[in-house]
């Protein structure tokens, strides 16, 4: 299945919802919060949990399509496939394009 595109840059509301999906999650669907796994603003755990922060937003919402269907399983205790099922088609481009505006030389 092809993918879309990602757009250049996020609405307010777009930016809004993946700031909340990275610092707070979301529990209607039963959402974690992304920086409880990956740390704080994506920045990645050693040895656990890649980092986010600044990678390319077509990357991250390809790896989360990648999660959603099954085809990526390097996530230890399917802990990923779960959390992206959960996430539909706006919430994949709002949190990768949140992730990908993070600037981690100000970090």
């Amino acid at each position: 299945m092809p993918q879309s595109p990602q757009p250049k840059s996020l609405s307010a509301v777009q930016f809004a919802r993946g700031h909340q999906l990275a610092f707070q999650g979301d529990e209607r669907v039963r959402v974690q919060a992304c920086n409880s796994c990956h740390g704080p603003d994506g920045v990645g755990v050693l040895h656990a949990a890649p980092y986010l922060a600044g990678q390319s937003a077509d990357y991250i919402a390809s790896a989360l399509k990648s999660f959603q269907q099954g085809t990526r399983k390097n996530d230890a205790g399917e802990l990923m496939r779960s959390v992206a099922k959960q996430l539909n088609d706006a919430d994949v481009i709002a949190v990768s394009g949140y992730f990908a505006q993070v600037n981690l030389s100000t970090k």
